[in-house]
């Protein structure tokens, strides 16, 4: 069996699509860093709740009166960690600078708003009652065809790091 492709990659997906102006992640690069520090939270919330072995009963005769119930917390060493401290930011600024980078490479979909735009707006209906011409459907089919070759040649996905993007499918 081939490990190489056992193996599976991590990593953070998001989907692009057209906004007012511009181009939105979803879910976007804030609830990403959000959830980020739920899960730092939660790891350290698990490890407070697993059993330390000085508070073992068969302990108790050989640390009674060396360590108070008082004394510092998990959660206070961690946070107060420098190396703690510096991990966490380095990995917020990855994963912002890697949306941010992101942000720039999708803007090439602009291109596919006109797209979007008949996409949502068209109705079969209308167009059949108003299109009798040959020379009409000739010109439709045209632009269709041209739109399809355009959202081909753009591909439908980037990744940067550790964001990996999927264009909305057309």
């Amino acid at each position: 069996m081939n490990k190489q492709n056992d193996q599976k990659k991590y990593g953070i997906n998001t989907t692009i699509s057209f906004a007012a102006e511009d181009m939105a992640f979803e879910p976007a690069k804030s609830e990403f860093i959000t959830q980020f520090e739920k899960i730092l939270q939660d790891m350290q919330s698990v490890t407070e709740e697993v059993s330390r072995v000085i508070s073992h009963q068969d302990f108790h005769q050989f640390i009674h009166g060396l360590i108070s119930d008082s004394g510092p917390r998990f959660r206070s060493i961690v946070e107060e960690s420098e190396a703690y401290q510096s991990s966490k930011v380095q990995i917020q600024g990855h994963i912002s600078n890697d949306f941010d980078e992101l942000s720039n490479l999708v803007k090439r979909f602009d291109t596919c708003r006109e797209v979007d735009d008949f996409e949502r707006t068209f109705n079969f209906d209308e167009w059949k009652e108003s299109t009798s011409d040959h020379e009409d459907i000739k010109v439709w089919l045209a632009t269709l065809q041209k739109w399809e070759h355009q959202i081909q040649k753009l591909g439908g996905q980037d990744k940067k790091g550790l964001v990996e993007v999927q264009g909305r499918k057309l």
